[in-house]
């Protein structure tokens, strides 16, 4: 992070806060030019739609907010390799690693074998003649490495530890166990939102809440500068680094994907698209929309916190303080699982 004397600091205050200006004028003008290329004519004089930007000046508005993203080093995506974009179920997956939050997939994106099941399964214990099936299985008949999207799945720190709620689960739903190998991303969803159900607890802290903590951790002192430096009231500060503390945040800021989950097999290892490295805590208006403005631009990948399109206002990342901050985790994780066996 640069450092300037306290009499250079409105300078480049005044200077950031007229650009972050011009950003978010240019983008919201070409968000309505686009919202009104959109609309339909209406057949009466009262349905007609203002007056439409013209495509030139569309062009003009995208070129104009490109000069000024370039200006300060922030480019249009460009992947070293062309790789495949995400499909549906792989983004549902990355989804709710980083949220945390499992709901019911649509009945359409069930596996065929899983969804016959379960409706067989419906059937004999809700029909009329029917009864509750004793239980069937045992949670180790499950062999989840069968099935080529648990493979997948168990890749993710946070998957892999559902392992076991998810055999139980199907214990409990009296799945047959040889239907594992066509389950796919949506059945192991739906497995796990039964047990977060049954349980009413999440299976697993989202990536997002481990993520704000890891940053207040490893770089609360140095965002703490660079806010008061952007004017921000101690107590607003204060309070924000509080709720990095317990996994959330202000809603002005959020996390920003370095490469975005459309292009997770971009990445050297596809499974890491959630983790710290991947991510940088930036303000949602507008340096957030600047970052997705187009087919996605990108800024400096070290960078740890976007405060401004100046690099006074961003901060670099500490690869060693992020590795003790880590292994010190996993250190309380395994003292935690000790005492609770």
């Amino acid at each position: 992070m640069l450092y300037l004397s306290k009499s250079k600091l409105p300078e480049r205050l005044n200077a950031e806060r007229h650009l972050v200006e011009a950003i978010r004028d240019k983008l919201d003008a070409l968000a309505n030019a686009q919202l009104k290329q959109d609309r339909p004519i209406g057949k009466k004089k009262q349905d007609t739609p203002p007056k439409r930007t013209k495509p030139k000046s569309i062009t003009h508005l995208k070129n104009e907010i490109h000069l000024f993203l370039a200006s300060v080093n922030i480019h249009p995506h460009r992947p070293e390799v062309e790789a495949e974009k995400a499909n549906r179920e792989e983004s549902w997956l990355i989804r709710l690693d980083w949220d945390g939050k499992f709901h019911m997939p649509a009945d359409t994106d069930y596996s065929e074998a899983y969804a016959r099941s379960r409706q067989i399964i419906s059937e004999q214990e809700n029909q009329a003649d029917g009864d509750k099936s004793p239980l069937l299985y045992k949670p180790e008949d499950y062999l989840l490495y069968q099935s080529p999207s648990w493979l997948f799945m168990r890749r993710f720190s946070n998957y892999q530890r559902c392992q076991p709620y998810i055999q139980e689960q199907l214990a409990l739903q009296n799945i047959p166990p040889e239907i594992v190998r066509q389950m796919n991303f949506f059945d192991f969803s739906e497995v796990l939102y039964n047990w977060s159900k049954r349980h009413q607890t999440q299976p697993f802290e989202s990536q997002r809440s481990q993520n704000f903590k890891m940053f207040d951790a490893c770089y609360g002192k140095e965002f703490e500068q660079v806010m008061r430096m952007l004017n921000y009231k101690p107590e607003y500060i204060e309070e924000v680094r509080q709720k990095m503390q317990r996994g959330s945040c202000d809603a002005a800021l959020n996390f920003h994907h370095k490469t975005n989950v459309s292009n997770f097999k971009e990445l050297e290892k596809p499974h890491k698209i959630n983790q710290f490295t991947n991510t940088m805590l930036t303000f949602v208006q507008p340096h957030h929309r600047t970052f997705h403005f187009g087919n996605g631009y990108d800024a400096d990948p070290n960078i740890v916190f976007f405060g401004g399109y100046d690099k006074l206002y961003q901060i670099q990342r500490n690869p060693e303080r992020e590795r003790q901050y880590l292994q010190s985790n996993q250190q309380l994780m395994i003292r935690h699982a000790d005492r609770s066996r």
